[in-house]
C-alpha cells in the first residue's frame, strides 16, 4: 500500500502545503496499517489493545466498560499524551466515542470493522499528520 500511494503523501507537515490528494494517500496508508494490527492474531493485537473484546458482539464489545479497552491505547500510543502540539487526550476520548456511536448504529458493522475503523481514524487524524 505504501508503495501505491507514496507520491500521495505529504513532502513536509506543515498544512500550508497540505491538498486533499494526500489525505487519501494517508487515509488508505492508516486503514492498512489498523487492518492488520485488528487482524493480528500473533499477540500483537492483544498486546496493543489488552483485554478488548474483539470476539464479541458490538453491543458488548462497545459497551461503556470496554470502549477505554479499545480508546485509550489509541490516545496513548498514537496521539500521545502530553504533548503541547497536541489536543486534550480527553477531546480525542470523546470524538472517538462519538465516532464509535454512530459506527456501532451503522447496520452491517461488525465488532473487527469497527474497531479498523476507530483505530483509523485516530491514526489518519489531523492529530497525527499537521505540526
Amino acid at each position: 500500500v505504501y508503495d501505491r500511494v507514496y507520491q500521495a503523501m505529504p513532502v513536509q507537515p506543515k498544512i500550508a502545503g497540505f491538498i486533499s490528494s494526500q489525505q487519501m494517500g494517508i487515509a488508505q496508508l492508516a486503514f492498512e496499517y489498523c487492518s492488520t494490527l485488528v487482524d493480528d492474531t500473533s499477540g500483537i493485537r492483544d498486546a496493543f489493545w489488552p483485554g478488548f473484546p474483539f470476539g464479541a458482539d458490538e453491543a458488548t464489545a462497545f459497551s461503556a466498560g470496554n470502549r477505554a479497552l479499545l480508546i485509550n491505547p489509541l490516545v496513548t500510543q498514537i496521539v500521545g499524551l502530553n504533548i503541547p502540539t497536541q489536543p486534550a487526550a480527553a477531546d480525542v476520548e470523546t470524538e472517538l466515542n462519538t465516532l464509535l456511536d454512530r459506527l456501532v448504529a451503522s447496520p452491517g458493522d461488525n465488532t473487527i470493522a469497527i474497531a479498523k475503523g476507530t483505530c483509523a481514524a485516530a491514526l489518519g487524524s489531523a492529530v497525527m499528520l499537521v505540526q
